[in-house]
């Protein structure tokens, strides 16, 4: 029960057996070609199911975000998406040790700032309770 792995994205000896009985499973994805290219053999291997997300992180704009969804589209179909643009608010809550939330929630500033990135959070914070 609420447990988390962490696989550092690779799927090793083991990894699959705790991947068969976990509720939900997160893979993390850049524009990157080599993480897409990992991303894809992800899914190749476990499979594409309602219990996976791919998180997309770090893109800049628009576009990258539009080429990374069609390389994966293109493969597979009804993904569930999530996508985490470059933002401060990683490395303000790393150097921080605050929340997501209590950064957002700091002040008016803050909360424009970090309006689409804490959505999108909550968005995929909803997909991991969803079914519990």
């Amino acid at each position: 029960d609420n447990c988390v792995y962490d696989f550092g994205g690779f799927v090793e000896k083991g990894v699959l057996d705790i991947i068969k009985e976990s509720n939900k499973i997160i893979i993390p994805c850049t524009s990157n070609y080599n993480s897409l290219l990992r991303t894809l053999e992800t899914l190749n291997e476990i499979g594409n199911d309602d219990r996976v997300c791919i998180l997309v992180t770090d893109y800049r704009d628009e576009k990258e975000k539009r080429q990374i969804c069609e390389t994966l589209e293109s493969n597979f179909t009804d993904l569930n998406l999530f996508f985490f643009k470059f933002s401060k608010i990683i490395e303000n809550s790393m150097s921080s040790g605050a929340s997501f939330t209590e950064l957002y929630n700091e002040n008016n500033l803050s909360r424009l700032s970090y309006t689409n990135f804490f959505n999108e959070y909550q968005r995929l914070l909803d997909f991991i309770r969803k079914d519990k």
